[in-house]
């Protein structure tokens, strides 16, 4: 799905107003849900990646990074993530050479190509597969608000420019869940992309007493050179524009924008018409990794347009690294 548009569009909307009935109930529906459910603790420490809205915010990159710095110091990571548009229920071992999106989702992909991971709908029994390894800690891909697996350290992901959008609970807004009970079982914020643009946020974050950690998605080492370069871009990912503003900070003319809803998953005639309009245009085809790894192991048009795209690879970096990683040294 797209987030609608007066989730973000500044104040409050007529829309937002009629459905804040619904996101109140949504929020007593989390609350309740916490209440009832029986949490249970992993003999590896758990690192949960999450965010407070609906879409995406940055959590997979976080993850990668994290997990790499990790790596610096000696640590076996494993990735736990419910495998969101997969059809596989789990807990299964993610082999990429072997399992598509369709069976997985995309972001379980990615992962996977990093470092171990299991796809587990049900949380708690992806973390017994872990615990019959000898990994040091498990990095949970999302899951913050799901209480059935206990979270030894819970790191909430911000888009600097996107923050909390109007502030409501869905479907009136995008947040998940209260916020106020969503910042008490926080240890800590990652802000990625630059200063809070929304000031009352970055207030309550400050008030919270819990540390904020600054972050910046810049190109991967793989990324093309794309200065100068004529193409069409297209996404389906949660913040399709700052993927847009990559490749135009990287000196690319953007042709054509085409915006895809968050992990669509791309069909012949998708793959036909994109490849058609980089015939019509003679400009490249550009994407990101996450929208790459959904056409791999196609065989019709779509795995014409995996071979014709290039990928702009990101890779998230903490500025600075060494007090998030102390942080997250002592908390497992």
């Amino acid at each position: 799905m797209r987030a609608p548009e007066f989730w973000y569009s500044g104040g409050r909307s007529l829309s937002s107003t009629v459905l804040t009935p619904l996101g109140w109930l949504y929020g007593m529906g989390w609350r309740f849900r916490r209440l009832v459910t029986a949490t249970k603790k992993s003999p590896e420490p758990v690192i949960c990646i999450g965010n407070l809205v609906a879409g995406g915010a940055g959590k997979t990159p976080v993850a990668l990074a994290l997990a790499g710095l990790l790596e610096g110091e000696q640590k076996s990571i494993g990735f736990l993530t419910r495998g969101y548009g997969g059809n596989l229920p789990g807990p299964i071992w993610v082999k990429p050479d072997q399992h598509s999106f369709i069976d997985v989702g995309d972001e379980a992909l990615l992962l996977a190509g990093k470092h171990p991971t299991i796809v587990a709908r049900d949380r708690c029994a992806g973390a017994e597969e872990f615990s019959k390894t000898d990994i040091d800690a498990i990095i949970m891909d999302d899951g913050f608000q799901n209480p059935s697996l206990h979270k030894d350290l819970s790191l909430i992901v911000i888009d600097h420019n996107q923050g909390i959008g109007n502030g409501r609970i869905i479907p009136a807004g995008p947040l998940r869940g209260f916020l106020d009970d969503q910042i008490s079982r926080t240890h800590g914020f990652v802000v990625v992309g630059g200063e809070l643009v929304d000031k009352n946020l970055n207030q309550l974050l400050q008030n919270s007493g819990k540390p904020i950690f600054a972050a910046e998605l810049e190109p991967a080492d793989t990324a093309p050179d794309l200065a100068g370069e004529k193409v069409i871009a297209y996404t389906g990912i949660g913040m399709p524009d700052k993927f847009f503003a990559t490749l135009e900070k990287a000196g690319a003319e953007i042709i054509e924008r085409i915006r895809f809803p968050d992990h669509h998953p791309f069909s012949h005639s998708d793959a036909q018409w994109l490849l058609g309009l980089r015939e019509d245009n003679g400009c490249m085809l550009v994407t990101t990794a996450k929208d790459h790894v959904r056409l791999k192991n196609s065989t019709d048009a779509c795995g014409k347009l995996y071979q014709a795209s290039m990928v702009y690879g990101v890779e998230l970096k903490f500025n600075p690294e060494k007090p998030l990683i102390e942080f997250v040294l002592k908390a497992i």
